[in-house]
């Protein structure tokens, strides 16, 4: 999932443009109340406990002084609540502008600046834990795990760092370790988000060489997208000796394209998609980016007998999301907003190989990736 949270509002530049006057926060929230009335969610959780869980957070949240504290206190409400795909994002969430990019393709505000940095938050500090194909950041030295410390000298704060830079200079720092900073001009570029998803999954797809043998590799960022990456991946089968598919991070989706791909299975049309089930063997990375449409696929695969995970557990986050309901709340904030919960939603789907990554100052170092190597070509000497 694009990953989100931690920083507070004063790292923002334009902080008190933010701000909540009068009763800004109390209307914010009857907008989305009015959204959450007309969906499933009340009865996914029970009318009782929605009721129980308002009394509780609605002081906080109506109370609220800026955007970033009510998204915090709202978002508070729906975790209790332990229905996944319940959230509000704001928009200097990456998860905000992904949502948007895939829900209102066609218009021009749902487009943002970007360098192509996935981030994640630890204990208030933030890390690289992806880097988009052929994006801005993949042009340069960057590796996974160097801290992001700021960018044109003020503390990075996602989106918001690189609002209204599109096609300019950026100068980011970095932090390798915790001695070790240094610094990448970036030109960030302005695009619909989901799309720069969609395609830096298809330029992920390579041949990667182990010891003896030749593995096919993707990064399945989401499957909400066209089966292109599938297609990249049957055309180079024949020079291939297995496959490696990255699942980790990013978002869910539709699970048919990835199904028919790895099982041969119709969609529950009937339709038969135009990619080629793949025959040889699959190791499939996991980790807690592993969610909803993704988690469906693993289970399947692995009930199947058909590939070996490694990594960690899934999240165990697998609801349909209200299509008529989820969307922007004003022009700053997203709503998403769960209708059906799914038999695998609140259980884990646990790898065969169980190893953990350390993000933080890692210096690119990925022993999810170097065991999942090995236990393809072991498996492949087996057979």
């Amino acid at each position: 999932m694009m990953v989100s949270g931690g920083a507070m509002a004063e790292t923002f530049p334009d902080a008190k443009l933010r701000a909540f006057s009068g009763d800004g926060a109390k209307v914010r929230f009857l907008q989305v109340m009015q959204r959450i009335n007309q969906s499933h969610v009340r009865g996914l959780v029970g009318f009782e406990r929605w009721r129980q869980l308002q009394v509780k957070y609605e002081g906080d949240i109506v109370s609220s002084k800026t955007h970033v504290d009510f998204a915090r206190a709202l978002n508070e409400m729906f975790y209790e609540s332990a229905i996944s795909h319940f959230r509000y994002v704001t928009d200097r969430d990456w998860s905000y502008w992904h949502l948007r990019g895939d829900w209102e393709p066609m218009i021009d505000a749902a487009k943002v600046a970007h360098v192509g940095l996935v981030t994640e938050n630890i204990s208030g500090k933030w890390f690289v834990r992806g880097i988009m194909e052929k994006s801005p950041a993949a042009q340069q030295n960057i590796l996974v795990g160097d801290e992001i410390v700021a960018v044109d000298g003020v503390a990075y704060a996602q989106a918001n760092s690189f609002k209204g830079k599109a096609h300019r200079s950026v100068v980011v720092t970095f932090r390798r370790d915790l001695k070790t900073t240094y610094e990448v001009t970036l030109t960030p570029v302005r695009e619909n988000y989901a799309l720069a998803f969609q395609q830096a999954m298809v330029h992920s797809v390579r041949v990667v060489e182990h010891e003896h043998m030749k593995f096919a590799y993707a990064h399945v960022w989401t499957l909400l997208a066209p089966p292109t990456v599938f297609d990249r991946l049957s055309i180079i089968e024949d020079e291939v000796d297995g496959l490696l598919l990255d699942f980790r991070d990013g978002v869910g989706g539709h699970s048919q394209s990835a199904m028919f791909f790895l099982l041969g299975e119709r969609s529950p049309s009937g339709s038969v998609p135009r990619i080629t089930p793949w025959k040889k063997p699959v190791v499939i990375l996991t980790d807690s980016g592993t969610r909803s449409a993704k988690e469906i696929v693993v289970d399947a695969v692995k009930k199947a007998g058909r590939v070996v995970l490694v990594g960690t557990p899934t999240p165990g986050e697998v609801t349909a999301v209200d299509v008529e309901r989820t969307g922007a709340v004003g022009h700053d904030g997203f709503l998403m907003l769960p209708w059906f919960r799914f038999p695998l939603e609140g259980h884990p789907i646990h790898p065969d190989f169980l190893v953990r990554r350390s993000l933080p100052y890692c210096a690119g170092e990925d022993p999810q990736m170097a065991l999942a190597k090995d236990v393809l070509m072991a498996s492949l000497v087996a057979h």
